[in-house]
């Protein structure tokens, strides 16, 4: 699965690719926080942060204090954590669907496992895709 620059491994540029897809897709969609989303050994690594952790990275101090005011006293904070989890979800999925070639590369190293359902792009989830990949 671990790929090293100079392998013959010749989907570098799709994995890059990948990786930019399902980024934007989860801070256009779900506002998640994917600062430290990367390549490493020639597979998928995320970090991704949800609300309120996306708060953090907002430089306007008026604009901070009035969200986290929101998301204090009047938005449902676990509401927004679920939509979060159905983008996170489904930004995996469409990156599978787009890219079937590189989809263990996608898959293998992410950090919550428990968060992909079985879907269009992922023939099982959660546990199942787990250890597939990670050994207990």
């Amino acid at each position: 699965m671990a790929h090293f620059w100079g392998d013959s491994w010749p989907h570098w540029k799709k994995l890059h690719e990948a990786i930019n897809f399902i980024e934007d897709y989860w801070r256009k969609y779900g506002l998640i926080d994917t600062c430290m989303c990367k390549e490493k050994f020639g597979t998928f690594r995320d970090y991704a942060g949800f609300w309120p952790a996306y708060l953090y990275l907002i430089n306007n101090k008026y604009l901070k204090s009035f969200l986290f005011f929101l998301s204090k006293y009047i938005l449902p904070t676990r509401l927004i954590i679920k939509y979060q989890e159905f983008i996170y979800n489904r930004g995996i999925q469409l990156a599978c669907l787009k890219y079937p070639e590189i989809k263990d590369e996608i898959l293998s190293d992410l950090s919550r496992y428990d968060l992909i359902k079985k879907g269009p792009g992922t023939d099982f989830g959660g546990e199942e895709l787990e250890s597939q990949y990670w050994r207990k």
